[in-house]
């Protein structure tokens, strides 16, 4: 069984569902051509559709609600464009703080646990 295939299958049935049609689900999924693994998985699917199809209606929302709605949605603040950019670039300048702070630490553990001995100018230890 593919999962595409039952995906596919079930799309096209909620489509035809949505559409109005009435169909005989045994001879479509016949006419599919549809595996007998596959039909185990997507008969349950098909019939839930049906019922859930059923029993949910479109509902329209009452004029109060809408009006309710746009304006619960025009007080709602949106971020300019400036403000983002002023977040974006504090962000990123958090970022590479962060990444130096990092790097410094890694570079004072190593040389912490990897000492080198200092030489002098004529290339002898000191």
């Amino acid at each position: 069984m593919k999962k595409a295939q039952v995906k596919e299958l079930v799309a096209a049935h909620a489509e035809a569902l949505n559409a109005g049609e009435v169909r005989d689900l045994s001879a479509w999924l016949m006419e599919q051509g549809v595996s007998r693994s596959t039909w185990q998985t997507v008969w349950p699917l098909l019939q839930l559709a049906q019922a859930v199809k059923a029993v949910l209606v479109p509902v329209r929302p009452s004029p109060t609600f809408r009006v309710a709605l746009h304006e619960q949605l025009m007080q709602t603040p949106v971020e300019s464009a400036k403000e983002q950019t002023v977040t974006q670039r504090r962000w990123l300048k958090a970022a590479v703080v962060g990444s130096a702070l990092s790097l410094t630490g890694l570079i004072w553990w190593y040389l912490r646990r990897n000492p080198s001995p200092v030489t002098s100018s004529t290339g002898t230890a000191v």
